[in-house]
C-alpha cells in the first residue's frame, strides 16, 4: 500500500446542490433516532444545533465522495435508509466496505484581520503535506483520532477508514439569520427546565408506543413579543415547515404564522425532528415563538430507566428566538480534501501506539476538552503519556 507523501495525492472535491439535498433529507428525518441512541442529554439550543450540523455534514461528505469516485469509474454504494437502527453507514467501493470520517476547518479563524487573532495558515493540500508527521496535541482531535471508541470493534467488518477534511470560510455553526436572506434555517428541541423536548419528541420508546397505538401528537406554535414597538410590525409573518414521521414515513407540514398569532398542526406525528423557518431573519430579538405539543396518547409511556417519568408528558414549552437557528444551506464553496484511507487492522495497531495529550485539571470531576497549549498559557506544564492499550 502506498503511504501519503505528496500534496498531489489528495483528492479535492466540491459540493453540488444534489449532494446537499440528500444530506438535508436525511438530517430532517433521522435526528430523533440519532439523539436517542447517543443519549446526548442536550441542554442548550446551540449544542443541539451543532449536533444537527454533524449529522448533515456526515451524509453530505459521503455524497460528495461517492459522486467523485463514480465519476472516476469506481462502483460505490451507500444506504442511509436504516436510520432507525444504526448511525454506522456502509460505504462500499468495488465490493469493499469503508467507514468515512471527516473533520471541518473554518478558514476565518486564521485570517490576519480576524477578531480571533488570526495566525493560522489556510488549510490546503500543501499544508497537510508539510505537517503530515505532526504528533502535536492539536492533532488529538484531527486525524486519525476522530474515530469514536465505540466504532473500534473488530466485529464491524470494515475494510478501512477513509479520512477527509472539509473546509469553509465562515464558521457555519455561528451565523444568525438576517431579514431578506435565503437559507435553510432550522432548530430542534432540547432539554432545559420545562423544555423536555428530547424526552417527548426524540425518545424511541415514546415513538414506537405511539405508532403501536395509533395515537401521536400535534404541535402548536404561538408567536409573541416581549416588547411593544411603534413601527407597526404587527403584520409580520413567517413560513414554518415541520419535519417528522410516522412509522418510518416522512411527514411534513408547511404553514404561515403571523405575529401575535398561533397555529396548531393538522398533521399528527409520532416523532418530530425539527422546524424550518424559511424567513427566520424576520424575527427580532424581543420575539419569541413558544412551541407546545398536544398529545393524543391515551395513558402514559414510562421511561424504562425511571418509570416515574412519563415520556409522553406534553406539559412542556420550547421557545424559539432570533438566535435559535442554524443554517443547513452550506456555502457554495464547500469542499472536502480526501487525505486517503487506512486499513482497519493497521488503524487498530497504530491507535494503540498513538500518544495522548492531557492537562491537569483544577477540578478532576469536570471532564472538559483541553490542549497542552492552554496549559502553557496558564503556566501549568503540559504532560504527555502513552495511551493505554485496550484489554
Amino acid at each position: 500500500m502506498e503511504k501519503f507523501s505528496d500534496a498531489s495525492q489528495i483528492l479535492t472535491t466540491e459540493m453540488r446542490e444534489s449532494d446537499l439535498e440528500k444530506a438535508i433529507q436525511y438530517a430532517t428525518i433521522s435526528l430523533p433516532w440519532t439523539f436517542d441512541r447517543m443519549q446526548y442529554g442536550i441542554k442548550s439550543q446551540r449544542v443541539v444545533n451543532d449536533r444537527i450540523m454533524n449529522i448533515l455534514k456526515g451524509v453530505l461528505n459521503q455524497s460528495i465522495l461517492k459522486r467523485a469516485l463514480e465519476d472516476r469509474g469506481y462502483e460505490c454504494g451507500t444506504d442511509w435508509s436504516n436510520y432507525r437502527e444504526s448511525d454506522i453507514f456502509d460505504f462500499e467501493i468495488n465490493d469493499r466496505l469503508y467507514d468515512v470520517k471527516t473533520t471541518h476547518v473554518y478558514s476565518e479563524y486564521g485570517d490576519s484581520d480576524s477578531q480571533y487573532g488570526g495566525s493560522r495558515e489556510p488549510i490546503s493540500p500543501e499544508l497537510i503535506e508539510e505537517y503530515r508527521a505532526n504528533e502535536g496535541p492539536e492533532w488529538k482531535t484531527f486525524l486519525p483520532m476522530i474515530v469514536p471508541f465505540t466504532q473500534l470493534e473488530g466485529s464491524r467488518k470494515k475494510d478501512a477508514f477513509i479520512f477527509g477534511i472539509a473546509e469553509t470560510e465562515k464558521d457555519i455553526r455561528r451565523t444568525e439569520p438576517e431579514e431578506g436572506e435565503d437559507g435553510f434555517w432550522v432548530a430542534a428541541p432540547y432539554n432545559e427546565g420545562k423544555n423536555r423536548g428530547t424526552h417527548f419528541f426524540h425518545t424511541e420508546n415514546a415513538i414506537r408506543a405511539r405508532e403501536e397505538k395509533g395515537q401521536g401528537f400535534n404541535i402548536e406554535f404561538q408567536w409573541d413579543s416581549k416588547q411593544t414597538t411603534l413601527g407597526g410590525d404587527d403584520d409580520k409573518e413567517i413560513e414554518i415547515t415541520l419535519f417528522g414521521e410516522w412509522d418510518g414515513e416522512r411527514r411534513e407540514e408547511t404553514f404561515t404564522l403571523r405575529k401575535h398569532g398561533n397555529y396548531t398542526s393538522d398533521t399528527e406525528f409520532s416523532s418530530f425532528s425539527m422546524a424550518r423557518v424559511k424567513n427566520a431573519g424576520v424575527l427580532d430579538e424581543p420575539d419569541e415563538i413558544t412551541v407546545t405539543p398536544h398529545s393524543n396518547y391515551d395513558g402514559e409511556i414510562p421511561k424504562p430507566t425511571n418509570p416515574n417519568i412519563d415520556l409522553d408528558n406534553d406539559d412542556l414549552e420550547w421557545v424559539l428566538k432570533h438566535d435559535s437557528f442554524v443554517n443547513l444551506q452550506m456555502p457554495s464553496e464547500y469542499s472536502v480534501m480526501w487525505v486517503g484511507y487506512t486499513p482497519q487492522e493497521e488503524f487498530f495497531e497504530d491507535f494503540q501506539q498513538y500518544k495522548a495529550w492531557f492537562n491537569p485539571k483544577e477540578d478532576i470531576t469536570k471532564n472538559e476538552p483541553a490542549r497542552a497549549t492552554e496549559s502553557v498559557k496558564k503556566g501549568v506544564p503540559a504532560t504527555r503519556q502513552e495511551a493505554p492499550k485496550p484489554n
